[in-house]
C-alpha cells in the first residue's frame, strides 16, 4: 500500500506533494523552513526489518558521498513504521527533457560526462553502485551543473533477480542478467555510455517495442556509430562513448578515474588522432592503484622515514626497509602512500603480495613483473613503445632464462628470445638472471621500488631470488620495501628475511596504533563529516585498540545498527545504545558479524572463496558452489558494495585484507574446510585447466581435502606439481609436492615409482640432502629394467656423490653406468687411450648421418656419461689416462650428433687435452669448431662453457696471460651463464694465475668473486659450497699483510676435509695453499715439515698432477732454500729434491719454469758457482718478463741481491737489487714480503702511496 501524505509526518517538515516513484518508494517534494527538499519514503514490503536496514545501510553509505554532482542526504530516519531519507530538492530540467530538443553540443556533453563520472567516482568509492543511471535521474540545475539523483535503494535480492534494476534502455547487459557476469561500477559506466550516446544523438544506442529485444541488442548488437550519426562529435569523443558501452564489462573502462582522465585531455587526443596516432583510450585505470583509499592519518613520522630512504635510494644507492606491524595496522597503506606519490618519478614501481593459500613457487615476484608490464600496456602508444624498450633493456640477453617466468614477458620479449628454463645447469643462472632483472629494471628507470607485502610468507624460491638480489642492491637505485606482520608467530621468518637481505636494512619501522587524533580524522572522513562526536571518538578507539582496520569494522557495526546515522549535515549517535551494543572484541569476530549481515547465501560462498585461496575465479567459485552463477554473481557483487572483496582482472577476484579471508576460514571446521578442498579440487579437475598455476593449485586442493578419498590424484597431482616445481628451480617446493606424492602413494600401498623417486633424488641433491637423494635415486634404480633408464640414474647418483667430493662411490657408479650402456668399463689403458688419440688427430670429413629418436637419445647419453666422467677422473686424481679416455671418448657421439652441445663440449675437451700435450695448432683446431659449434647453436651456456674451457686450454697450454685475458673476459662478459661449477672453477683459475705470477691483488679480486659465489648458490652441493677457490684466500690475504684473516679461511677448508678425508682433491689443495701461508710467514717449523709428510702421503707426481696443485712444488722449494740460506742442517739435502720436484711439476708453464729458475739460480749461488747463477736468474728475468710475473721478478731481485753480498759486489750494487724488488713489493701490495726484504737489506723506511 503506497503511503499517503496525510499518513507521514516527520517532525520539522511538510510534505508538499508527490514528484515521483518507483518499485520499492515514494518520493515528495517537501519544504522545512525556508528549504525545498525531496523526501523518499519505503514502500510497505514482506520482510520489513530485512529491508529497513538494507534500506538504512545504504542510505548512511550515500550520505556519506560528497560531491558537486551527486544529492546530498541530509537525513535518514522512520516514520509510520517506514524508512526515510531526505536530500536537497535539485530545481532545473531534468537530462531527458534536454535531450529531448535535439542532440546536445561536443562541448556540453563532455562537461556532463566529466561531471558525473566525478560524481561516480566517489559514489563507487564507498562501494556503492548507482544501478539506475539514466537521464531521468539527471538533473540540470540552474547553474548548468548536472546533478545525480535517486539511487535504487534497499532493494530486496529477490527483486534484483526477477526484474533487473533501472530501465532498460541503459541497463549493463549484465544488469539485465543477458550476461553472466557481476553488477559493479562498470555497469554504472555502461549506462553512463547510453546516457552520453543519447546525448550526442538524441536517442538511446538501442530501441524496440519488446522489453526482451532490448535486453538483446544491449548484450549482442554493435551500437552504431556516434560519428555517423552526428558527425559534429568529436571522433575522441565518440571513441570514449564506445568505449563504455563495450559488450564485456573487461572491455569498458574499468574505474571512473579511468574515464576522467581521457575526458580531460580530450582535445589532446583528438589532435592525436588528426595526426594519425591510434586512439589510447583508458590508459590511466588501474584497478590496483587504489584510488579509494582513506587518506593517510597519524603516520606522517613514518612516512618522513619512508621518503628519507626514496630520497636516499634516488641517489644511486639501493637499500632493503622493513615496515613492521600488527595485522590491519596500516602498513600496506603506509608504503601505498609512498609508492603513490612516487610513480610520478618513475613507473618502475612493482607491488605484489605473499600469501600462506597461495602453493605458487615464485608467485610474489610474478604477480610484481605481471602488473607492471599490464600498467606499461595501458600508456599511449609512443610512451609505451619507449616504456617496453626499456624493459627489454633491463632483461639484456637474458632472455631464454626470463621469457617463460611469466606470460608477460614472454608476451613482451616474443619467440625469438629463445628459452634455456628447464636445463638443471640453469637453475643458478635462471636466479641470477631474475635478480639483475629487477636490479636493471631499477636503473634503466633512474629509480625503481619494489614492494612485498605480508614478507613472513614469502615462498622460498622468491626468496632465493631476493637474497641474490641483495649482493647488489647497493649498486642500484632500488628500494625494496618489505611488510610484516609483527608477531611471536611470524618472528622467526621476519628475521630470516632480514638476515637475507643482509647489511643493506636502511630501516626497520613499527607502525602502531593511532592516536585519538588521527581517529578523529580518518572517522571524519570514513563519514564525509567536518566534525564527528567526541564520544563516538572515545568509544571506537578504546574498542578498536587504535587499529585503523579495526576502526572502519567498528564504524561498520555501528553503522549497521543504526546507532550512527545522518542528520542535516552531521551525524546523530545513539551513545547510550552504543554502551549497551554487544560486539566481538576479536576482529576477525567482528568481520564475520559484518559478513553475517549480508545473508547466509552470501557468507556460504564467500567461505568458500576463502578456501580456494586470496584469490579466486568466479567460474571455479561457481563450480564449487553448485549454485546458478547469477547467485554468485550477486553474492561477489554484494560482498564487493560491503567492502570485502574487490575486483583484479578479468573474472578475479580478491579479498581486501587478510583479515577478511582469515575470518572466514576461521568459521569453518577442520572436517568443512577438507570437505571444501575436495569439492575445489574435483572441480579444478572436471574444468581441464593447464599451466604451472593451475597444477599447483590442483595439488594443493587434493593434498587439503580428503586424500584417502582419491589417493590416486592426490598422487599425480603431486607428482606434477613437483615436476613443474624442479623445471621452474623452485627447489624447496617441489620437495613439499614430492613428499605429498610419496605419502599418498604409501598410503594407497603402491611400490617404488621410478618417476617420483627420481624427481624425490633430484630434489633432495638440489636441496643440500645428498643421502636421501642416494636413497631416492638408489630405488628409482631398484624399480628400473630400462637400460638407459638406469644408466641416467646412475649418472645421477654418480653426480651426487661428486657433490660429497665422494669420488670413490662417484666412480663405481660412472662405470656401472658404462656398463648398463653395454659399454666396456673405463680401463684407463694407454692402448686405448693411444687409439682413441689417433681417431682425434685423424682429419675428420664425414657428415653426422640421419639419426632416429631413440638413437639421438642413446648418443646423447652416451656423450653425457663421457663428460661426467671428466670430471669424476679429474678429481679423483687417479692416473689422467682415465680422463684422456673419458674426452677422447667424447669425441664419436658428439660427431654423430652434429651440431650440438655434445659436439661443442667434447671438442673443447679434448682441446684441452691437446693443449697439455703441448700440440699447441691442434688443440687450436679442436678448440675453434668448439666455439664455431656453440655459436652455430646460439645457446648461451653453451657458449659460455665453451669460452671457459678454451681459456683454461690456453692456460694448461703454457700462456697464462692470454688465458688472464680470455678468461677475464669470458667471467666478465659471459660469466651470468656459466654453471657454478665452471664459474667456481674460472675463479679459481684466475686465482691462481694471478697468485702464482704476483699480482696478487687482482688474485683477491677473483677469491673473493668465487667465494661470494659459493656463498649464495641456489642448489646445495657440499663440493660447490665447499669451493677450493676458498684456499686461495689464506695465502693472498697473508701476502696482503692480513695473515689471521688468511689462516681463519684455510682453518675453515680444512673442517670441510673432516667430511671427505679420503679425497686427495681438497687435501691437495689444502696443503698447497697452506704451505704458500706458512711460506709468506716464514714459518719452516714442525707445522711446516708435517704438510710435507703429508703432502708426500698423497702419493702425487708432480708431473702429471693438475696444475692448480702444482703450487706446492713451488712453496716447498723456496721454503727449502730459505732453510738452505739460514745453513738449516740438511739444508742442501732437503733443497734438491724439492727443487727437481719443482722442475718436474713445472713442465713447460712458463709461470712455474720462472719459480724453477729462480730457485735453481739461487742454489747455484749458495753453492758458490755464481756465473751459472746469473745465467739462470737472466732466463728466470726473461720469462718473467714476457708473462708478466712480478713475483718472479721480485725473488730474482732479491736473490740477486743476496748473491751481489755474497760476491762482494758494491753496496750500491746490492740496494739497487734490493731496491727493484721493494718497488715491486710495494707496488703490488705485498707488505709481508716488504718488511722481510727491509729487514734482510737494512732499506730505510720510505713514505709510499698504495
Amino acid at each position: 500500500m503506497t503511503p499517503r501524505i496525510s499518513d507521514i509526518e516527520i517532525p520539522g517538515m511538510q510534505l508538499i506533494e508527490e514528484i515521483g516513484r518507483g518499485t520499492h518508494s515514494v518520493v515528495y517534494r517537501a519544504r522545512r523552513g525556508g528549504a525545498v527538499l525531496a523526501v523518499k519514503v519505503q514502500k510497505p514490503v514482506s520482510a520489513p526489518s530485512e529491508a529497513k536496514l538494507r534500506f538504512l545501510r545504504e542510505a548512511s553509505v550515500l550520505a556519506r558521498v560528497r560531491h558537486p554532482s551527486f544529492a546530498a542526504i541530509l537525513e535518514v530516519g522512520e516514520v509510520a513504521g517506514r524508512s526515510y531519507l531526505v536530500r536537497d530538492f535539485i530545481e532545473g530540467q531534468s537530462l531527458s527533457a534536454a535531450v529531448e530538443k535535439g542532440p546536445l553540443p561536443d562541448a556540453t556533453i563532455g562537461q556532463i560526462a566529466r561531471h558525473l563520472a566525478g560524481a561516480l567516482i566517489q559514489v563507487h568509492r564507498h562501494g556503492l553502485v548507482h544501478r539506475d543511471v539514466k537521464p531521468q535521474n539527471i538533473v540540470i540545475d540552474r547553474s548548468g551543473t548536472p546533478i545525480l539523483i535517486d539511487f535504487g535503494l534497499a532493494a530486496p535480492r529477490e527483486a534484483v533477480s526477477e526484474g533487473a534494476v533501472g530501465t532498460f534502455l541503459y541497463c549493463a547487459p549484465e544488469q539485465t542478467g543477458m550476461l553472466k557476469r557481476p553488477v559493479d561500477a562498470r555497469s554504472d559506466l555502461y549506462a553512463l555510455g547510453a546516457v552520453l550516446f543519447e546525448c550526442a544523438t538524441g536517442h538511446p544506442p538501442f530501441q524496440a517495442q519488446d522489453v526482451s529485444e532490448v535486453m538483446r541488442l544491449h548484450a549482442e548488437a554493435t551500437p552504431p556509430d556516434v560519428c555517423a550519426l552526428n558527425p559534429s562529435i568529436s571522433a575522441a569523443m565518440a571513441g570514449v562513448i564506445a568505449k563504455l558501452l563495450a559488450k564485456d564489462p573487461d572491455d569498458r573502462y574499468q574505474t571512473s578515474h579511468g574515464l576522467l582522465a581521457d575526458l580531460d585531455k580530450l582535445p589532446a587526443l583528438e589532435e592525436a588522432l588528426r595526426g594519425g596516432t591510434p586512439l589510447a583510450l583508458g590508459t590511466a585505470d588501474d584497478l590496483l592503484a587504489h584510488h579509494y583509499d582513506v587518506p593517510l592519518v597519524g603516520r606522517e613520522a613514518q612516512l618522513s622515514e619512508l621518503q628519507s630512504c626514496w630520497s636516499e635510494v634516488r641517489k644511486g644507492q639501493g637499500m632493503t626497509l622493513i615496515v613492521e606491524g600488527d595485522p590491519g595496522c596500516g602498513k600496506s597503506r603506509l608504503v601505498r602512500e609512498l609508492l603513490n606519490r612516487a610513480r610520478d618519478l618513475t613507473p618502475a614501481i612493482l607491488t605484489a603480495k605473499c600469501s600462506p593459500s597461495d602453493p605458487r613457487p615464485f608467485a610474489p615476484l610474478r604477480e610484481a613483473i605481471d602488473e607492471f608490464l599490464r600498467r606499461l600496456r595501458r600508456l599511449p602508444p609512443m610512451r609505451r613503445q619507449v616504456t617496453e624498450e626499456r624493459v627489454r633493456a633491463a632483461v639484456g640477453d637474458r632472455g631464454p632464462l626470463l621469457r617463460h617466468f611469466s606470460t608477460s614477458l614472454a608476451s613482451l620479449l616474443g619467440d625469438e628470445a629463445g628459452s634455456v628454463l628447464g636445463r638443471p645447469e640453469a637453475q643458478d643462472q635462471f636466479f641470477d638472471a631474475l635478480a639483475d632483472f629487477l636490479l636493471r629494471l631499477a636503473s634503466s628507470f633512474g629509480q625503481g621500488a619494489l614492494f612485498i607485502d605480508d614478507v613472513q610468507w614469502l615462498d622460498d624460491a622468491s626468496r632465493r631470488v631476493l637474497k641474490k638480489l641483495a649482493l647488489q642492491l647497493k649498486e642500484a637505485p632500488l628500494l625494496v620495501i618489505a611488510a610484516a606482520r609483527r608477531s611471536a608467530e611470524h618472528a622467526e621468518a621476519n628475521e630470516r628475511f632480514a638476515s637475507d637481505m643482509g647489511r643493506l636494512i636502511g630501516r626497520r619501522l613499527v607502525v602502531g596504533p593511532l592516536s585519538e587524533e588521527a581517529i578523529t580524522r580518518l572517522l571524519a572522513f570514513q563519514l564525509g563529516a567536518t566534525q564527528v562526536d567526541p564520544g563516538l571518538v572515545r568509544q571506537i578507539t578504546s574498542r578498536s585498540g587504535g587499529n585503523p582496520f579495526s576502526v572502519g569494522e567498528y564504524l561498520h557495526a555501528m553503522l549497521d545498527a543504526g546507532l550512527v546515522r545522518p542528520s542535516w549535515g552531521g551525524w546523530v549517535v545513539d551513545s547510550a545504545g552504543i554502551e549497551r551494543l554487544q560486539l566481538p572484541v576479536n576482529i576477525l569476530d567482528l568481520v564475520l558479524k559484518r559478513i553475517g549481515a549480508l545473508g547466509a547465501g552470501t557468507k556460504a560462498i564467500l567461505g568458500v572463496a576463502a578456501v580456494v585461496g586470496f584469490h579466486f575465479r568466479l567460474e571455479l567459485l561457481t563450480s564449487v558452489c553448485g549454485a546458478e552463477p547469477r547467485q554468485v554473481h550477486e553474492a561477489i557483487a554484494e560482498a564487493t558494495r560491503s567492502s570485502l572483496v574487490e575486483r583484479c582482472d578479468a573474472g578475479e577476484y580478491h579479498f581486501v585484507h587478510d583479515r577478511v579471508q582469515e575470518s572466514l576460514l576461521a568459521e569453518l571446521d577442520a572436517d568443512r574446510r577438507r570437505d571444501l578442498h575436495h569439492r575445489i579440487a574435483q572441480a579444478l579437475d572436471a574444468s581441464g585447466g593447464t599451466g604451472n598455476d593451475y597444477t599447483y593449485a590442483l595439488a594443493r586442493h587434493w593434498s587439503l581435502g580428503h586424500p584417502e578419498k582419491n589417493p590416486t590424484r592426490v598422487y599425480e597431482s603431486n607428482l606434477a606439481a613437483g615436476q613443474a616445481a624442479l623445471e621452474s628451480y623452485a627447489n624447496d617446493e617441489a620437495l613439499a609436492f614430492l613428499e605429498g606424492a610419496l605419502r599418498s602413494g604409501e598410503a594407497a600401498g603402491r611400490g617404488f615409482d621410478v618417476v617420483l623417486e627420481e624427481a624425490l633424488g633430484d630434489a633432495c641433491a638440489r636441496t643440500g640432502r645428498p643421502a636421501k637423494a642416494v636413497e631416492h635415486l638408489g630405488r628409482a634404480l631398484e624399480a628400473s629394467t630400462e637400460p638407459s633408464q638406469r644408466a641416467t640414474l646412475r649418472i645421477k647418483l654418480s653426480s651426487v656423490h661428486m657433490g660429497s667430493l665422494d669420488t670413490a662411490n662417484a666412480r663405481r657408479e660412472l662405470e656401472e653406468a658404462f656398463l648398463e650402456l653395454g659399454l666396456a668399463r673405463p680401463s684407463g689403458g694407454a692402448l686405448r687411450v693411444a687409439m682413441y688419440l689417433l681417431s682425434a688427430l685423424a682429419p675428420s670429413s664425414s657428415r653426422p648421418r640421419q639419426l632416429t629418436p631413440p638413437q639421438r637419445q642413446r648418443l646423447e647419453l652416451q656423450s653425457k656419461l663421457l663428460d661426467h666422467g671428466t670430471q669424476v677422473y679429474y678429481f679423483e686424481m687417479t692416473s689422467p689416462l682415465f680422463f684422456a679416455e673419458m674426452a677422447l671418448g667424447a669425441l664419436k657421439p658428439g660427431r654423430q650428433l652434429g651440431p650440438s652441445m655434445q659436439l661443442a663440449t667434447s671438442h673443447v675437451l679434448v682441446g684441452g687435452l691437446l693443449s697439455l700435450l703441448n700440440k699447441r695448432k691442434m688443440a687450436q683446431r679442436y678448440l675453434t669448431t668448439a666455439t664455431d659449434a656453440a655459436e652455430r647453436l646460439g645457446d648461451p651456456i653453451t657458449r659460455a662453457h665453451v669460452r671457459v674451457y678454451e681459456s683454461f686450454s690456453t692456460h694448461f697450454g703454457g700462456d697464462p696471460l692470454k688465458a688472464e685475458a680470455l678468461m677475464t673476459r669470458c667471467m666478465e662478459e659471459q660469466g651470468r651463464w656459466l654453471c657454478p661449477s665452471d664459474y667456481l672453477s674460472g675463479c679459481a683459475d684466475l686465482a691462481w694465475n694471478l697468485l702464482m705470477r704476483g699480482k696478487v691483488v687482482e688474485s683477491r679480486r677473483w677469491v673473493e668473486e668465487g667465494i661470494r659465489k659459493a656463498d649464495n648458490l641456489v642448489e646445495q652441493s657440499g663440493f660447490l659450497q665447499g669451493h677450493t677457490v676458498r684456499c686461495y684466500a689464506g695465502p693472498v690475504l697473508a701476502i696482503l699483510g692480513k695473515p689471521a684473516e688468511g689462516q681463519e679461511h684455510l682453518r675453515r677448508f680444512r673442517a670441510l676435509i673432516d667430511k671427505t678425508p679420503e679425497n686427495k682433491w681438497r687435501w691437495g689443495q689444502w696443503l698447497a695453499h697452506s704451505a704458500l701461508f706458512h711460506l709468506e710467514q716464514e714459518d719452516f717449523g714442525e707445522g711446516f715439515e708435517e704438510l710435507i709428510v703429508r703432502h708426500r702421503a698423497l702419493a702425487l707426481s708432480p708431473s702429471r698432477v693438475a696444475l692448480q696443485l702444482r703450487q706446492f712444488y713451488v712453496a716447498q722449494a723456496y721454503a727449502r732454500l730459505a732453510q738452505f740460506r739460514r745453513k738449516e742442517p740438511a739444508g742442501l739435502e732437503r733443497l734438491a729434491p724439492a727443487l727437481r720436484d719443482l722442475q718436474k711439476a713445472a713442465g713447460k708453464h712458463p709461470t712455474l719454469v720462472g719459480h724453477a729458475l729462480t730457485v735453481a739460480g739461487a742454489s747455484k749461488g749458495l753453492q758458490g758457482r755464481h756465473a751459472a747463477a746469473h745465467r739462470l736468474f737472466e732466463k728466470a728475468e726473461a720469462l718473467a718478463r714476457e708473462f708478466d710475473s712480478p713475483w718472479v721478478r721480485f725473488e730474482v731481485a732479491r736473490h740477486r741481491a743476496f748473491l751481489y753480498e755474497r760476491e762482494g759486489k758494491p753496496a750500491s750494487a746490492v740496494a739497487q737489487e734490493a731496491r727493484i724488488a721493494h718497488e715491486l713489493a710495494v707496488e703490488h701490495h705485498w707488505e709481508q714480503r716488504d718488511r722481510r726484504l727491509r729487514a734482510d737489506f737494512k732499506l730505510e723506511d720510505e713514505q709510499d702511496t698504495r
